[in-house]
C-alpha cells in the first residue's frame, strides 16, 4: 500500500494504481483496505473522476466509517448540488461513531510532500 501511494506521488499513477488495487482486493485487515480505497478515491479525484472516486471513498466507508471518508463523500456530494446527501453524512460524523475512532487516513494525509512523506512514513513504520 505505501509503494502504491509512493508512486502515485512520484506521477508514476498507473503502477501506483495497480498496487493499491491488489491491496484494496486483499487487504487483511479492514484499516488497509479503508486506506487503499481512500487512496484510490484520491487518486480519482486527482484525476477529475468525481463518479470513481465517490465508488472507492464508499467502499472506505463500507471498511470502516471514519470521518475522512465521510468527508471526502461530502465534499463530492456538496460540487454536485447533492445537499441532502450532504447533510445525511454529517449527520452520521455528528452522531459519534465516526469521530470516536482515530482515523487511519490523518497520517498520511499529513504527510505529502517529499521529505515530510519520507519521514511521515518512516514515523508509521517504526511506531508500528
Amino acid at each position: 500500500m505505501r509503494l502504491g501511494w509512493v508512486l502515485a506521488l512520484n506521477d508514476s499513477l498507473d503502477n501506483g494504481r495497480e498496487q493499491l488495487e491488489m491491496v484494496a482486493s486483499r487487504a487483511p485487515r479492514a484499516d488497509l483496505s479503508y486506506l487503499a480505497h481512500m487512496f484510490l478515491g484520491s487518486l480519482d479525484e486527482r484525476a477529475n473522476r468525481p463518479a470513481e472516486a465517490a465508488r472507492a471513498y464508499e467502499a472506505a466507508r463500507a471498511a470502516g466509517a471514519f470521518q475522512s471518508s465521510l468527508i471526502a463523500l461530502m465534499r463530492i456530494a456538496g460540487a454536485h448540488g447533492e445537499h441532502e446527501r450532504v447533510r445525511a453524512l454529517a449527520g452520521e460524523i455528528s452522531d459519534g461513531a465516526a469521530a470516536d475512532r482515530e482515523d487511519p487516513w490523518i497520517g498520511y494525509r499529513i504527510c505529502v510532500t517529499g521529505g515530510e512523506l519520507l519521514n511521515g512514513l518512516r514515523g508509521e513504520a517504526q511506531r508500528r
